[in-house]
């Protein structure tokens, strides 16, 4: 899940997915496939997608603050 989290963070401010497999070292199908186990486990979409064009939905800009709290604490651990 942190990794899945690592990503959707990079995906967040690049609002794109195909940037985000660049910047992450992934495909950009392995980009897609952790996004939507992350939507599969919290219910929600992260974000709004139209065509190849991704932003953050409601649920996903207040996801943001809270898997960076998350990722935070992991890395003190």
């Amino acid at each position: 899940m942190i990794t899945e989290l690592r990503t959707f963070l990079v995906a967040a401010q690049l609002e794109s997915f195909a940037a985000t497999a660049e910047k992450v070292g992934l495909t950009q199908s392995a980009v897609s496939a952790q996004i939507k186990r992350l939507e599969l486990e919290f219910g929600y979409a992260l974000f709004e997608r139209t065509g190849r064009a991704v932003n953050l939905s409601r649920a996903g800009v207040i996801a943001v603050d809270r898997a960076a709290e998350i990722i935070a604490l992991f890395d003190r651990m």
